[in-house]
């Protein structure tokens, strides 16, 4: 997907403009650094006759188990799960094989984190720390071989190792993966930063929908399944003026005369980008990580589809323990004798 490979300009800025960054490139961010004034500006608009629903910065105590990951001119984000551990998708480490990377915790702005007292920079140097889905598989739609609307990337998830672990604190704290599946529909939020304009890190409120639910508006061809969650706005929208004013009817989804439907402007955010369900016991829970949106996202209704991290769950465990085991022996080996 063209539009999750964040090789524009606007990354270019955000790979260069971190002190420290991997490789020669220099830090090009002063002084003089122009932000749009409007990127905060909390209003709906239509396009088609559909309703935008615009996400909002998140707040102090939001997103702290969100990093950015920018290396190898790519940028992409992960959730922490574990002190030493990353989950993030496969699309985001299949551009960083064999480069060095950071990950990037404790900040909400992208705005030099070296600066900010708030973030843990961890650098990512060996290629054994970086695990993708050894079933992941990247399917080009402009392939002639491509013949479906909808490519969506199987077993899109992956995980990275940080040697150094991170401190929990007020800035920075893990989140929970789900102990069961999210059978039913519920209230969820995703998590992505703004890369056009603030460099600010965002979030916006949505409904979670199981893979059923989800596969109605793609077709019966759409490679959606139970290893997949999505997300849709269901009204109202709760980031913007809730005034009965711009509660503007437009059309309705086909299998519904009642529900309004918003435009999601953010596309589900970035390759790795989270979307999590909000419980009443736990908070939030980790429950999806992005994998597809409509080439046309910006313009259509349709649910942006996330890997789910419970349809993984037992991948994730068994590649921890995996590793941890191999670190014990590898260590163990190193021992002097005495």
């Amino acid at each position: 997907m063209g539009f999750f490979r964040l090789i524009t300009f606007a990354i270019a800025l955000i790979v260069s403009t971190m002190d420290g960054s991997v490789g020669e490139t220099p830090p090009i961010y002063d002084d003089d650094l122009q932000i749009d004034d409007d990127t905060n500006e909390k209003s709906v608009e239509a396009v088609d006759h559909f309703l935008v629903c615009p996400p909002r910065d998140v707040a102090r105590g939001e997103g702290r188990f969100v990093v950015a990951i920018k290396g190898n001119n790519t940028f992409c984000e992960g959730s922490i799960i574990d002190r030493n551990w990353v989950l993030t998708s496969a699309r985001c480490l299949s551009s960083l094989v064999d480069s060095n990377f950071q990950v990037i915790a404790g900040v909400r702005s992208l705005v030099r984190p070296f600066e900010q007292h708030t973030s843990q920079i961890r650098e990512i140097t060996n290629h054994n720390y970086v695990n993708i889905h050894e079933g992941y598989t990247h399917d080009n739609p402009n392939s002639e071989e491509s013949d479906k609307e909808q490519n969506i990337d199987p077993h899109n998830i992956g995980l990275i190792y940080v040697k150094s672990p991170f401190d929990y604190d007020s800035a920075v704290q893990p989140i929970p993966l789900p102990l069961k599946e999210c059978l039913d529909d519920g209230r969820g939020k995703m998590y992505g930063w703004q890369l056009h304009k603030s460099l600010k890190l965002q979030t916006l409120d949505l409904q979670i929908i199981d893979s059923d639910k989800c596969k109605v508006p793609w077709g019966d061809d759409s490679d959606i399944d139970s290893h997949h969650i999505c997300t849709q706005i269901t009204g109202p929208c709760t980031s913007g003026p809730r005034s009965d004013e711009m509660m503007m009817e437009g059309p309705m989804d086909e299998n519904s005369n009642t529900t309004l439907y918003y435009i999601d402007p953010t596309c589900g955010g970035n390759d790795g980008s989270a979307a999590v369900l909000v419980t009443p016991k736990v908070g939030e829970v980790l429950v999806g990580i992005l994998n597809y949106a409509d080439i046309d996202c910006g313009e259509s209704t349709r649910p942006i589809v996330y890997t789910s991290t419970f349809a993984y769950m037992d991948w994730i465990e068994k590649e921890i323990k995996k590793f941890s085991e191999k670190s014990k022996a590898t260590a163990k080996k190193r021992r002097p004798l005495t």
